[in-house]
């Protein structure tokens, strides 16, 4: 891959990953649903939500593991940038950042059955 690609994904990764773990951090402090579209599935509003107690304590700790996975992602970039890194880690990479968009996708489908 290019610089051009590699510096837009660590971005996107880095930012996001910062956002979720700041969006955890805030339901564990405050215990009440925040406005973050990081936290919504798909067009669930947060007055809509069925069980607002359990739709946090399902997501937050889930938020939280994307957010340090998103944020680990990012560092692997900035590694690759200024290191040689093997092909193993590389494939390794692609495996861990495919099944972590699977299982946001599955995460998000699963919480607007449940909680909406």
């Amino acid at each position: 891959m290019n610089f051009d690609l590699d510096a837009v994904l660590l971005f996107s990764f880095l930012i996001f990953g910062i956002l979720c773990l700041f969006t955890a951090f805030r339901l564990w402090k405050d215990r009440v649903l925040i406005d973050s579209f990081v936290l919504y599935p798909g067009n669930c509003k947060r007055e809509n939500c069925l069980d607002p107690d359990g739709f946090i304590a399902f997501i937050m700790p889930r938020i939280a593991i994307s957010g340090a996975l998103c944020v680990l992602i990012a560092l692997y970039y900035t590694l690759k940038y200024y290191f040689s890194v093997p092909i193993f880690l590389t494939v390794i990479h692609y495996v861990v950042t495919i099944a972590f968009l699977i299982w946001a996708t599955l995460l998000y489908h699963r919480a607007a059955k449940r909680f909406w």
